[in-house]
């Protein structure tokens, strides 16, 4: 899809089912102006306001600005329409912006993982339980990892069967592992016959754990599940 502008463009947020992109102020600066609402199903453009920059958002309302000569202007809108359901103070609008920034806290905290550059070399105790369930000769990459309550979580670049020396292919593999059993209890590759590396390729929301899956697929595993398989 696309909406006028093939390149200068960026994601704001998504509230609810409501995609918030923006356009820049001009190509050279990183000044957001604009806000285009995209509804994720059907990929449909809802509605448009150029003049104005988005702030914040939550499931039914956004905190929208304009920068004038007498300063700046809020405006909260519809989610659904675009429509000024009212202007704001300033201090009005720091206040909707705490109210939505506390509503949304649980979902910000996020856990990406951490690099190991060099797996055969590196002694620590998340390096020997990775060791143990993959070939470090066939890494290409360093290899990234979570610890998640009783679990490691970690995921490595492996050559793929189709690679060869002139095109280097590689299978993106994800394993979750007990720590104190050592057992896989979950394992998948994520992207097959990538043509690259591609760092901090899942995460962790809470107890899921969050993948896109050939690149098409965002997966989410409950990891206080009794079967992860």
């Amino acid at each position: 899809a696309t909406f006028g502008e093939q390149w200068w463009m960026g994601i704001e947020a998504v509230c609810g089912e409501t995609l918030f992109l923006h356009k820049y102020a001009t190509p050279n600066m990183p000044g957001h102006k604009g806000i285009i609402a995209v509804a994720v199903a059907s990929g449909k453009q809802l509605w448009l306001n150029e003049e104005l920059t988005f702030e914040f958002g939550a499931d039914d309302v956004v905190l929208a600005s304009r920068n004038t000569i007498q300063g700046f202007q809020f405006f909260q809108l519809d989610v659904h329409t675009g429509t000024s359901v009212q202007e704001l103070s300033a201090a009005e609008a720091k206040s909707l912006r705490e109210k939505i920034n506390s509503d949304f806290d649980a979902l910000s905290e996020v856990a990406t993982p951490t690099p190991i550059l060099e797996l055969a070399e590196d002694s620590s105790e998340h390096a020997i339980v990775i060791r143990d369930h993959c070939d470090a000769r066939e890494l290409v990459g360093p290899v990234e990892f979570l610890e998640h309550n009783n679990v490691l979580i970690f995921n490595y670049h492996q050559r793929s069967s189709s690679s060869t020396e002139e095109h280097v292919k590689v299978n993106n593999i994800l394993k979750v592992v007990d720590r104190r059993s050592g057992i896989i209890l979950f394992d998948t590759i994520m992207n097959m016959d990538s043509t690259s590396v591609v760092p901090e390729t899942f995460f962790m929301q809470g107890n899921m754990l969050m993948y896109v899956h050939e690149r098409t697929t965002l997966t989410a595993i409950d990891l206080t599940s009794t079967s992860l398989q």
